[in-house]
């Protein structure tokens, strides 16, 4: 799929529920056919969502690994 393609879910609180979570937008990305995060991240922006920054994802990613 292109990258310029946006997403048009069934479901859009499920990708906003999974990106709260601290699921990754690359993640979610996968999920419908996108090699990278950048139609979630729009997605995201367009629904209002705040989107981490790179400093709370690194929180995360590492809080993931000490579990």
């Amino acid at each position: 799929m292109s990258r310029g393609k946006p997403i048009s879910p069934k479901d859009p609180q499920k990708i906003i529920d999974r990106y709260l979570s601290g699921e990754t937008a690359k993640h979610i990305g996968e999920d419908f056919g996108y090699t990278d995060g950048h139609a979630v991240y729009k997605f995201l922006k367009d629904a209002g969502v705040p989107i981490r920054t790179n400093a709370e994802a690194l929180a995360i990613r590492t809080g993931r690994r000490n579990e």
